[in-house]
């Protein structure tokens, strides 16, 4: 009959993948703290702010349709659903009342 000995577990990990990913938390945590400060501090202001997010929102999103549109007939393609656009002229709208 074979007995199985059950090791302890191990405080380092087995994969190396890990044992990188704990390396590169080690090396760069000021640059990960800074970022999710930057993080909370943009949420912050999407609450504090919602009509400058709203733009925001509609900017960041709106101008790739736009262009898609725009660049369309030209290219030959459809670069942007017009269910897609509809959508997010919704959103917008919604948004941006008080």
């Amino acid at each position: 009959m074979t007995t199985i000995h059950a090791s302890p577990p191990s405080t380092e990990p087995d994969m190396p993948l890990q044992r990188v990913a704990r390396q590169a938390l080690r090396d760069h945590w000021k640059l990960f703290a800074v970022r999710g400060a930057m993080l909370m501090a943009f949420g912050l202001a999407a609450i504090l702010l919602p009509t400058v997010a709203a733009l925001t929102f509609d900017i960041l999103v709106g101008w790739p349709a736009t262009a898609g549109r725009l660049l369309g007939p030209y290219v030959g393609i459809n670069l942007t659903f017009i269910g897609l656009d509809l959508l997010l002229a919704a959103i917008g709208v919604h948004a941006t009342q008080p």
